[in-house]
């Protein structure tokens, strides 16, 4: 290229206002290495390290996973144990409100289950139809409140995932905890289970419990009177 097109090429370039040969300092603030991140080959040679830097004055070891767990410890774990006891709760309400349902909807039955008893039904079979309702109820109410949950989930996934960088999706589950623990191997094994999954058949023995006085209701309903009725 010529030296005239050389300057027509930079003044071309200059007329815009670019510099894209230059590199701006960054301030004197910001010049100092505030942190360093390293990584040994082994756990004790870590530990070797961490307490060597430590008996210097000018500098602190810090081990992000024991950082981390810390963190999980005074802030996460506790508002998960939170939740969790807000989640008992809204069951236990729940609960409640399907053995208010179904009791007062008895009175309207009595002549339902009296024809159902007349063609042949037994208590039994009266009593297990009850109990069976307050299952579907409690089940159909916890996989409303199951997708509604995790579609929250997707749908704020990308902002919690800009703003935290962690990953979350529609089939998040909530971390587990720990059911068990025995040896292994000189190990302990540590079985951990999703409050999810145990919430399911808490539902289930919630529902069982709070239909088994509806149920009970319908057992004793004299057939007589409620066909007279």
């Amino acid at each position: 290229m010529s030296g005239k097109a050389h300057e027509a090429a930079d003044h071309h370039h200059g007329g815009h206002g670019h510099d894209h040969g230059k590199v701006r300092p960054l301030p004197i603030e910001q010049r100092e290495v505030t942190a360093v991140l390293g990584r040994a080959a082994s756990g004790p040679v870590t530990l070797g390290l961490q307490n060597k830097i430590d008996e210097e004055d000018n500098a602190q070891a810090v081990l992000p996973i024991l950082e981390i767990y810390r963190l999980f410890e005074v802030f996460v774990n506790p508002i998960e144990q939170l939740l969790l006891a807000l989640t008992v709760m809204i069951c236990i309400v729940s609960g409640i409100s399907i053995l208010v349902s179904i009791y007062n909807s008895m009175s309207e039955r009595k002549r339902e289950i009296a024809i159902m008893r007349a063609l042949g039904a037994e208590r039994t079979t009266v009593m297990a139809i009850i109990l069976l309702e307050s299952v579907m109820l409690a089940l159909g109410g916890g996989l409303l409140g199951w997708l509604a949950g995790h579609s929250l989930n997707a749908l704020a996934s990308g902002m919690v995932e800009r703003m935290t960088g962690v990953q979350i999706g529609f089939w998040t589950f909530a971390p587990g905890i720990a059911l068990l623990e025995f040896p292994w191997g000189g190990h302990n094994v540590v079985w951990k289970v999703s409050t999810e999954a145990i919430i399911i058949p808490g539902l289930i023995g919630l529902a069982v419990v709070v239909g088994i006085f509806p149920a009970w209701t319908a057992y004793q309903t004299d057939v007589a009177r409620s066909l007279a009725d």
